[in-house]
């Protein structure tokens, strides 16, 4: 019998010391917010402009630029790509395996020098085609309406934070 009172004062013990960390009853402490573009790899890059905020890939050699986004059929709102040329010149974009509608923002030394809004995967029947108006060193592709919505203009700045 003494055993058995024992072995029950024991395992009590051990219960009553595995028990779990007190929690906050508070509900009153804000919560932190969670920043998506956290997620940025390595070798991306957050890019700042009109009061919008994207994570994009970047796209800095010719295979890559070729390639593009083609073959998605989705992009997260907050995503996109950003083409790298080695030199500013007038480039022709083409929708060529696109899935999603985008808009294209056009870039000459850290400034937006135009948009391309809205561009369709398809244009009368043929594979739509965009280029800007002058030189450009970058562009940015981001899904369609995005530069709307955020109030992309030309003449504004890009803050580019490379990951």
């Amino acid at each position: 019998m003494t055993r058995v009172i024992l072995l029950s004062s024991l395992v009590a013990l051990i219960l009553t010391g595995c028990g779990s960390a007190p929690t906050q009853t508070s509900s009153t402490a804000p919560k932190p917010a969670v920043d998506h573009l956290q997620t940025c790899a390595p070798g991306e890059a957050i890019i700042k402009v009109g009061s919008g905020t994207v994570c994009a890939e970047i796209a800095d050699e010719a295979l890559e630029r070729t390639r593009g986004l083609s073959g998605r059929p989705s992009m997260h709102e907050d995503r996109g790509m950003l083409f790298v040329f080695p030199q500013a010149s007038v480039i022709t974009f083409w929708m060529k395996g696109m899935q999603i509608p985008l808009d294209i923002i056009w870039i000459r030394a850290g400034e937006v020098v135009g948009v391309s809004e809205n561009v369709p995967v398809m244009e009368n029947g043929t594979i739509a085609t965009r280029k800007p108006k002058t030189p450009i060193d970058m562009a940015l592709e981001v899904n369609a309406g995005w530069a709307q919505r955020y109030g992309v203009s030309v003449g504004d700045r890009l803050d580019i934070q490379y990951q």
